[in-house]
């Protein structure tokens, strides 16, 4: 797979498994500017924007390390033009999901309120 289609793999999984735990998916791929959030998800009504990160192996680090502040500050930036554009009102959070697949067993880690932005 090249680093397009494993990307689109870890948000397919990752779609499914924010699912199964109660996550209405509202959007896939929303895009503003140079910015794209990956999923939004409507979750105990709580907004939620998230970063799906993927790695074949840990050989480069944690996934998290590459959700650094000028990639966050494109996530606030997509997600207050998605509350603009929704007139979503509801509390809002920035979650980041880890899916790593060595050896082909996938582990799945989902960190919730990954980072604290302004949101307008």
């Amino acid at each position: 797979m090249n680093h397009i289609q494993t990307g689109r793999y870890g948000e397919d999984v990752v779609r499914q498994f924010l699912q199964v735990n109660g996550h209405e998916i509202l959007k896939t791929n929303y895009r503003f500017r140079r910015g794209e959030i990956d999923l939004v998800t409507l979750h105990r009504n709580e907004l939620i924007f998230v970063e799906v990160k993927t790695r074949r192996s840990n050989q480069r680090g944690s996934a998290a390390l590459s959700v650094h502040q000028k990639k966050q500050r494109q996530l606030i930036a997509a997600a207050n033009a998605y509350i603009r554009e929704h007139g979503r009102i509801e509390d809002a959070r920035f979650d980041v999901v880890l899916l790593s697949y060595e050896n082909r067993s996938p582990g799945i880690e989902h960190i919730q309120h990954a980072f604290y932005p302004s949101l307008r």
